[in-house]
């Protein structure tokens, strides 16, 4: 019998995989007899109490590598030892109706989670790599549902300028951002701000489109592996005359040039995304796919980009007032704003009592310590004038789209992001970090 002492583990209620209820059953039993499993369970009831969104464990020959990501930060924890780290990840492997010997294919595999008010799946990936292997714990059942623009922080005035835009009869709208900068969640939150009950909204996409669906866009989903393509689906979609085209998936020559002649030609409104730093950015990357240059300066009708920056914790952030000289960069007038905001930071001399002994400072309950809690998102909305049409179709280059752009009036995504420090949502050196992506 074991001379270690038993550890209460917090109440985290598991259903594992399988397909029938026995299954899961045993792969439950399985789990609970390694020894990892209660380093399991405290792994998970930790990431879930401090808003963790992904787990990463790397394996090397001594130790596991172990990181938080929060808010779409990581965070380094201290290392495992491999024995323990092993036993840990087995038990997990187990819980997704995974191999646990299987060191070097990759597997995935999904069980579910319920502790304190969370409840949902979790996911498992893990691969070989040289230096041993690498898992990925992916808690889904933590991520916070940002499915509307107010949920990401557009102002109202913006949001009704989107649906005034979204209601145009014919036109090519772009949704843009960074890679792993929210393009999927602001896809999403532009598509449900539309009259999708009202006109017909109607989808192309691959068999390997993992995106969720959006309610009332009917999906077409052609499988390239079967040798269907997006224009055989397409033609097949066109005959039922849909009122909105919806291209998630702007890849390549063939998709760029179906969007753009529906709009010149078919006269319809074509909505698509693709990655970029910002909106004008947007439109010369929609180039690069080589659609006909003057029939895509035509169509275009605006841009939406947008960049995620962390939200300053409330209740530990610290107010200073900016020096002069950083609000004349900024280009805020002296006077309009007294104070900006940063996250907490301890004092540099620790406080001590009587005895000379240092005064633990105590962490914020809300924000664990890290200064920030969720995100919000900044957006620029470019609306295409003949200007910018004109450059678009004679003098492609972004400095001197960026220059005309400019001209027009057009706010950035900096200059929306200095009115979220100017309202405390945000810091200065959180939003550098965003922008400097």
């Amino acid at each position: 019998m074991s001379n270690q002492p038993q550890i209460q583990l917090p109440p985290v209620n598991y259903t594992a995989a399988g397909e029938t209820e026995d299954l899961r059953e045993a792969n439950l039993q399985m789990a609970q007899q390694i020894p990892g499993y209660a380093d399991a369970t405290l792994l998970i009831a930790d990431a879930i109490s401090k808003r963790v969104e992904q787990v990463l464990m790397d394996y090397t020959r001594d130790a596991v590598v172990m990181k938080y990501q929060i808010d779409g930060m990581w965070h380094e924890l201290p290392r495992r030892d491999r024995q323990s780290g092993d036993a840990m990840l087995a038990s997990m492997k187990c819980l997704g109706g995974m191999d646990p010997r299987e060191r070097r294919a990759k597997q995935n595999g999904t069980f579910k989670v319920q502790f304190m008010k969370v409840k949902g799946p979790c996911t498992l990936t893990t691969q070989g790599v040289q230096t041993g292997e690498r898992a990925i714990l992916d808690l889904t059942c933590n991520r916070v549902k940002l499915e509307r623009l107010e949920d990401l922080g557009m102002r109202e005035k913006m949001r009704e300028r989107i649906r005034e835009l979204f209601s145009a009869d014919k036109g090519l709208i772009i949704i843009s951002s960074m890679p792993k900068g929210g393009l999927t969640t602001t896809w999403t939150a532009c598509l449900n701000e539309t009259d999708r009950f009202m006109r017909d909204f109607a989808s192309v996409q691959s068999k390997s489109y993992s995106d969720p669906d959006v309610l009332n866009v009917a999906p077409n989903v052609y499988d390239p592996s079967k040798g269907e393509t997006f224009a055989r689906a397409f033609g097949k979609l066109i005959l039922r005359e849909p009122e909105v085209l919806v291209f998630p998936e702007m890849n390549n020559e063939e998709t760029a040039r179906i969007a753009v002649e529906q709009v010149t030609d078919g006269e319809r409104l074509v909505v698509t995304r693709l990655h970029a730093k910002s909106a004008d950015e947007a439109l010369l990357r929609m180039l690069m796919l080589k659609p006909s240059t003057e029939k895509l300066a035509k169509a275009v009708h605006c841009v939406i980009n947008s960049r995620l920056v962390r939200r300053l914790c409330e209740t530990c952030r610290q107010p200073f007032q900016p020096a002069p000289q950083m609000l004349q960069k900024l280009g805020i007038p002296q006077g309009r704003v007294q104070v900006f905001y940063k996250p907490y930071q301890p004092p540099p001399t620790p406080p001590v009592d009587d005895k000379g002994n240092p005064i633990p400072q105590p962490i914020c309950p809300q924000c664990q310590g890290l200064g920030f809690i969720g995100r919000t998102a900044i957006f620029e909305v470019l609306v295409v004038n003949d200007q910018i049409r004109k450059a678009l179709a004679t003098k492609p280059k972004l400095d001197v789209l960026r220059r005309i752009v400019k001209e027009t009036g057009h706010n950035t995504l900096q200059e929306e992001g200095i009115l979220l420090v100017c309202q405390g949502v945000t810091s200065l050196t959180e939003l550098q970090r965003a922008l400097t992506q």
